[in-house]
């Protein structure tokens, strides 16, 4: 005869360590100073190595002088904010600080951007009306790109939720744009 007590023991441990075996492949997000080397846009078409305009604009890898890794930036507002920092050409007269992730522990994403003194780099972005002239001049068309920020921001605040709750379980459903969510508090 089967003792339950072990079979419900045995599921558990198998349970447990199946949670942190999925955990161990998690991204790791750290940070570092680099100084881009060997700096590659990549378009849709073609690759370069100064900006030539975000429109097909896919990517930036480089190669820090300082480690050997190879980081790449996904974002434009990101690359268009490296773009102004050296003027278009990419060449780094000094080092910045990123954070960055890792699947892999060899393939290295940019997330954030910083001056060498610690101070957040502000994106060039569609989101920003602060913008001057030569920062509008980064992106193909800033007056285009900001109507459609500002009319996706209007319709994601003009939809509408739906929440239920019970006050004694401090929990309940939310339904909205992206879905229906469940919550509950602690």
């Amino acid at each position: 005869m089967i003792n339950k007590k072990k079979v419900s023991l045995l599921f558990l441990s198998i349970m447990i360590i199946l949670m942190f075996s999925s955990c161990i492949n998690a991204e790791f997000i750290d940070q570092t100073e680099v100084k881009p080397v060997s700096v590659t846009l990549s378009y849709e078409d073609r690759t370069a190595t100064q900006y030539e305009g975000d429109r097909g604009l896919r990517n930036l890898t480089f190669t820090d002088e300082l480690s050997g890794k190879q980081f790449s930036v996904y974002t434009k507002d990101m690359i268009r904010t490296l773009a102004y920092l050296t003027k278009k050409t990419l060449k780094f007269n000094d080092s910045i600080v990123v954070n960055y992730g890792s699947y892999d522990n060899e393939t290295y994403y940019v997330t954030k951007l910083y001056y060498k003194n610690g101070t957040y780099m502000s994106e060039l972005s569609a989101s920003r009306s602060d913008l001057s002239p030569e920062e509008k001049s980064y992106f193909d068309n800033y007056e285009d790109e900001r109507e459609e920020y500002l009319a996706k921001l209007s319709s994601e605040d003009s939809s509408s939720t739906y929440t239920t709750h019970s006050d004694h379980k401090k929990s309940g459903i939310v339904v909205g744009t992206r879905g229906i969510g469940y919550y509950r508090s602690l």
